[in-house]
């Protein structure tokens, strides 16, 4: 049997918020601490610089696990001026969704995520863009550049499961957000620019975000970089547990000595 998903959404919201102003990051902070949040709603803030269009884009992801548009999601929906030449926000499947994003996977060219998760706090993510900004500038001139920043929400709803978390968050700490940092280009020549330049702006900000008490230790693996450490983030107890699991289905720790790459339980 086949089942047909309505969201309302990942089609992208482009619009141009020059120097960071025009984000809507109070109300992104308003939406993940909001004591009552709707269950349906998410939402992503991406900024960022892709040779192609020489200049900085911005762009909201709202999505939606109902056919309609929500009072939640009007600040990241209804901005002007926006690019709807290249929107494609709309009601749809999400085979088609996935399609859509499937289709801006890049091949054959330099990458990396790095990340930081704390609580939210609209001075500490207009900080982060401030930074982000600057450490574009310093990084411009690398060729074929896409240079990206986002803002992507764990809200209550998310970390609450039916079961254990096995990530280790605990939903009475309240709702995180994740800052995420993403960058490709075309040559080696560019690694040691990009990847420092990224590292600088990340020890910034969680210097400055635990000063504040705001840091989380949580690190998503799939947007973490080779000097985080994702499985510790999880937490003692449950770093033990996988560590357990590994032992018992994996005694020659085949798979944390052949496989490539990857972040190891050991």
């Amino acid at each position: 049997m086949l089942f047909q998903l309505l969201h309302e959404s990942v089609g992208d919201m482009v619009y141009k918020a020059l120097d960071g102003e025009g984000l809507p990051l109070e109300a992104l902070a308003d939406f993940l601490n909001d004591p009552n949040p709707g269950p349906h709603a998410q939402v992503r803030i991406n900024v960022g610089y892709a040779a192609e269009f020489s200049s900085m884009m911005c762009m909201n992801d709202p999505t939606y696990t109902k056919p309609r548009k929500p009072d939640a999601l009007v600040p990241f929906v209804d901005i002007q001026p926006r690019m709807d030449q290249i929107n494609t926000l709309r009601i749809d499947t999400v085979e088609s969704l996935a399609d859509e994003q499937s289709e801006q996977t890049e091949f054959n060219h330099r990458l990396f995520y790095m990340m930081t998760t704390l609580k939210a706090d609209s001075g500490i993510l207009k900080t982060f863009m401030e930074k982000f900004l600057i450490t574009f500038e310093n990084s411009k001139d690398v060729p074929e550049l896409i240079y990206v920043a986002t803002y992507e929400l764990y809200p209550v709803s998310l970390i609450r499961t039916g079961g254990s978390n096995s990530l280790g968050l605990d939903p009475a700490e309240g709702p995180l957000i994740c800052l995420l940092l993403y960058a490709s280009w075309d040559n080696s020549s560019g690694d040691s620019k990009v990847i420092d330049e990224n590292n600088i702006l990340l020890e910034a900000i969680n210097k400055e975000v635990e000063a504040k008490g705001l840091l989380s230790p949580y690190r998503y693996t799939n947007y973490a970089f080779t000097h985080q450490d994702p499985i510790s983030s999880y937490g003692n107890d449950v770093k033990a547990e996988v560590q357990a699991v590994s032992r018992k289905y994996d005694p020659e720790d085949f798979f944390q000595a052949a496989v490539h790459g990857g972040f190891k339980f050991f």
